[in-house]
C-alpha cells in the first residue's frame, strides 16, 4: 500500500519500532519523493510508572518524525 499512496500515510500503532520502520524505510523514502505525506503515531495512552510525588502519570501517543 505504501507504493501506491498518492497523497498522506498516516501509520497509527502502540508497538512500533525500529525495527520495524527501518523494515520500510526504502518505501517511505520514494513515498516522500513523491511528495507523500507520511505522518506516524505509536505509544499506549494510558498510565505509567510512578513520578516523583508518587502519583501515576498519563502518558500519551508519540508523533515520530523520521525523515
Amino acid at each position: 500500500m505504501i507504493e501506491h499512496s498518492k497523497e498522506e500515510i498516516l501509520i497509527i500503532s502502540p508497538w512500533l519500532n525500529e525495527y520495524v520502520i527501518n523494515t520500510y524505510k526504502v518505501y517511505f523514502e520514494k513515498a516522500l519523493k513523491r511528495n507523500v505525506r507520511i505522518e506516524i503515531i505509536y505509544g499506549i495512552k494510558g498510565y505509567d510508572s510512578k513520578s516523583n510525588d508518587g502519583e501515576k502519570e498519563v502518558k500519551g501517543h508519540q508523533k515520530l518524525q523520521i525523515f
